[in-house]
């Protein structure tokens, strides 16, 4: 992320209004109490507490000038998940409310907040995408796909998570691929591969205790595996990522 405004607007303060603009970046914005009403690219869209509104960048937007309303908007350049709606309603929950805590306490605290808080922001379009995504998959998807993030060290195999989901597991992996396009063993090998990026952009653990946390005993293999999903060997990543 490339965050560089962070509001938290509190709700003994009106939303001031937003002048017609096509806008050069991304604007996320959550709704805690009240609401906002914009207009985007000439369609109104009514934001009420719970729902979260992205307005991507190269889109016109105009704000009505607010009521009483506590609102969170962020400002970034780097491109959200192309998943993303316009419009999402009911989104805020306990776990998004505590990174909410988190960029408030960034924010007061730190004189260089936008770098901190982007990391927190990917956290929480990585939410908001599992929410979305788990409204529209088969429960039997969001199981699996759960079960894998939530154990990405583990030696994990086909015939283990299908045990967790409590079918055979041919059917998982037949439903599997059905909806996502591709098999469980390559999604969890992808996860454990998207994890490992987030954690070499750390720069906290070593090449071989990424290799580890991911569930790769051997690290030639994961560098392998590593550089053939993202293109570059987990040494390039850490050296382009950690300048």
């Amino acid at each position: 992320m490339n965050t560089f405004y962070f509001r938290h607007n509190d709700s003994t303060q009106p939303a001031p209004a937003i002048t017609s603009t096509r806008i050069n970046y991304n604007d996320l914005t959550f709704v805690i109490k009240g609401s906002l009403k914009y207009e985007i690219n000439g369609e109104t869209i009514k934001v009420n507490a719970g729902d979260c509104i992205f307005i991507a960048q190269g889109n016109n937007r105009v704000r009505e000038p607010g009521e009483i309303c506590e609102y969170i908007s962020f400002n970034f350049y780097n491109a959200p998940p192309s998943t993303l709606p316009a419009y999402m309603p009911n989104v805020i929950s306990r776990d998004i409310k505590l990174l909410f805590a988190v960029c408030d306490e960034i924010y007061s605290k730190y004189h260089d907040w936008f770098n901190k808080i982007d990391k927190t922001l990917e956290l929480l379009l990585k939410l908001l995408e599992d929410k979305l995504s788990a409204r529209e998959e088969n429960p039997v998807i969001v199981t699996i796909k759960r079960y894998i993030r939530q154990n990405l060290k583990s030696r994990l195999t086909l015939n283990e998570i299908a045990r967790h989901v409590g079918y055979s597991p041919n059917h998982c992996d037949t439903i599997f691929k059905k909806e996502t396009g591709d098999s469980i063993i390559n999604y969890l090998i992808s996860e454990r591969i998207q994890e490992a990026k987030r954690l070499l952009d750390e720069g906290v653990l070593s090449l071989k205790s990424v290799a580890e946390s991911v569930g790769f005993e051997d690290y030639n293999y994961f560098s392998r595996t590593f550089k053939k999903i993202s293109g570059k060997t987990p040494t390039e990543h850490k050296a382009q990522n950690n300048i």
